[in-house]
């Protein structure tokens, strides 16, 4: 063996290099606050994406500084948003609109389906065994019928 020569795995490429153990949560944070994504974030303090996400799952005051961050990107959003909106950008007005007061700006449509004579529909009774269904199915199922359900009461 080369006298230089080590037994290390070398690095791949592309790989960003480790910062080992020092604190990257500030670098992150401000990186999530300057770039808006995780990415840029995670670019900016020198790690991987998935040791952010673990160490949000880990570290409930890093989880509430991360959530905070993005509090504040989405405020920095909006004020923007608005300034264009008030600047005349219509597709943002009517963006903004349709999120502040979508009982008047939201487009709504209605689809009904009525059986022969315009009546409602018939659905014949089925001989089936819910005993195949998964507990997630059997909650479908029940939201299913109950909007059904209320739907008969309008």
């Amino acid at each position: 063996m080369p006298r230089n020569a080590t037994n290390a795995t070398p690095q791949r490429a592309g790989a960003r290099a480790r910062k080992g153990r020092r604190d990257w949560a500030k670098d992150f944070l401000q990186g999530f606050a300057e770039t808006g994504t995780v990415t840029g974030a995670c670019d900016q303090a020198g790690i991987e994406r998935s040791t952010a996400y673990r160490a949000r799952q880990r570290d409930e005051s890093f989880a509430v500084a991360w959530s905070d961050a993005e509090d504040e990107l989405t405020d920095r959003l909006a004020s923007k948003a608005v300034e264009m909106a008030l600047g005349g950008d219509s597709y943002v007005l009517m963006f903004l609109l349709k999120s502040r007061r979508p009982e008047v700006y939201s487009e709504r449509h209605r689809l009904e389906h009525t059986g022969s004579g315009g009546g409602p529909v018939a659905v014949e009774a089925l001989d089936i065994n819910l005993d195949a269904l998964s507990e997630r199915d059997l909650k479908t199922l029940q939201g299913i019928l109950t909007k059904a359900e209320h739907a008969d009461r309008r």
